[in-house]
């Protein structure tokens, strides 16, 4: 599940999403419409970590990821530790978990 709480985001002093909230459950679809300008982009790259909020959360699966960096985001903590050599219970990346790499 991905949650957005009161997300502010921009670039430098210039505002761009002034507390946006939202919230999909796992197997919906979500389309975010907007005009040019409307914070379609900054919303997507703030909730990828691309930019800091300075106000609001994202969650993901239920962890707040808000200051997590880009490369750490979307990934869910390994629950079958049976087996793993190493990293047992820390963060891996999709491609990883995916046999992607």
């Amino acid at each position: 599940m991905l949650e957005v709480r009161d997300l502010h985001s921009g670039y430098g002093r210039v505002p761009v999403l002034h507390g946006i909230s939202l919230a999909v459950q796992p197997g919906e679809v979500v389309l975010v419409l907007g005009g040019n300008g409307a914070g379609k982009t900054t919303l997507m790259r703030t909730i990828m970590g691309a930019l800091r909020p300075p106000k609001g959360t994202v969650h993901i699966a239920g962890n707040d990821e808000t200051n997590a960096p880009p490369y750490d985001r979307s990934t869910e903590r390994t629950r079958d530790c049976a087996g793993a050599r190493q990293g047992c219970g820390q963060r891996r990346s999709p491609a990883l978990r995916n046999g992607g790499l």
